[in-house]
């Protein structure tokens, strides 16, 4: 069984730690409007967010960017990177990501 989780992307830059590891937030504590919805992200729903990728449900979690319209795809070419932890943190929920050049640099700011 496959499964994707869709979400609103965040406008923060990647930050590039070193040998193509790289930080961005993915989501940030508070309220979002999305698509005529509001959405609610608690710093307890980021850090159980956090605490269910630690126990290791998938193999591999690729960074995946959306298209410009913002649709969400599973195409090959627009895979950026592997996401390889999340960090609850006071502002929003943080990746770590690796070999994800083309996501930090095309992944508006």
């Amino acid at each position: 069984m496959t499964a994707a989780a869709l979400s609103p992307f965040s406008r923060s830059a990647a930050v590039e730690l070193a040998n193509s590891v790289w930080r961005k937030r993915l989501l940030p504590v508070g309220s979002i409007n999305y698509k005529g919805r509001v959405i609610n992200f608690t710093r307890d729903y980021l850090a159980d967010l956090a605490a269910t990728f630690a126990r290791r449900a998938y193999d591999q979690v690729p960074f995946q960017l959306a298209a410009d319209d913002n649709k969400h795809t599973n195409a090959v070419e627009r895979f950026a990177g592997e996401i390889v932890d999340l960090q609850a943190e006071q502002d929003g929920l943080y990746c770590l990501g690796q070999d994800g050049a083309k996501g930090r640099r095309d992944t508006p700011q």
